[in-house]
């Protein structure tokens, strides 16, 4: 989560939608700006609007959040602790899945006890609506890095699909159904 008292805004931080792109780029250039890492229930700094609902009057602030693709964001999970662990290919089985639910879904980020934030930001068009923000929050954001997405092969194609099958994709579209209709995501996404 980033935060500024200051220019009233908080900025939630979904896990695998681009968190620390966001954070090195807000924070390296605004140093009156804070990463709050002290209200996040996982140790970490990834809080969702319920656990912050209580500590923060929400409604003198600015909150955004961004999402991504669900099954992008599993694949992407599952890719890092992947690379973690250094362990061959696997899918998103149920411990996996039991590691993403942990986090909640990307809605949880976005709405809570008839709060809804101001603005949801999509993982995919982050640049120009980081630009957006920037702006509107009289921030120091001009020079955002281009996003370096390589071309999708067939290989990747292939090895985005094989770590699915038809119960992940199901659980995934449970677990995010709120998320997969504002966006109208869909698991053919390359």
């Amino acid at each position: 989560m980033i935060i500024s008292h200051k220019y009233k805004f908080i900025c939630l931080n979904p896990p695998k939608t681009g968190s620390g792109f966001r954070e090195n780029l807000f924070l390296n250039k605004n140093k009156h700006l804070q990463c709050d890492w002290s209200l996040d229930i996982y140790g970490e700094r990834h809080p969702n609007l319920k656990y912050i609902y209580n500590e923060i009057n929400l409604k003198d602030y600015f909150v955004f959040t961004f999402v991504r693709n669900p099954w992008e964001r599993a694949a992407s999970w599952l890719s890092m602790l992947i690379n973690q662990q250094r362990s061959q290919r696997a899918c998103i089985n149920d411990e996996i899945f039991a590691r993403i639910k942990n986090f909640g879904p990307q809605a949880s980020y976005c709405a809570y006890n008839n709060f809804r934030i101001n603005f949801i930001g999509d993982f995919y068009d982050q640049n120009q609506q980081l630009l957006y923000l920037s702006k509107k929050l009289n921030l120091n954001i001009k020079n955002i890095p281009l996003n370096n997405k390589q071309p999708i092969t067939q290989e990747k194609k292939f090895l985005y699909k094989s770590y699915f099958n038809k119960n992940s994709i199901d659980k995934i579209s449970e677990l995010e159904k709120d998320i997969i209709d504002l966006k109208k995501y869909t698991f053919d996404l390359l």
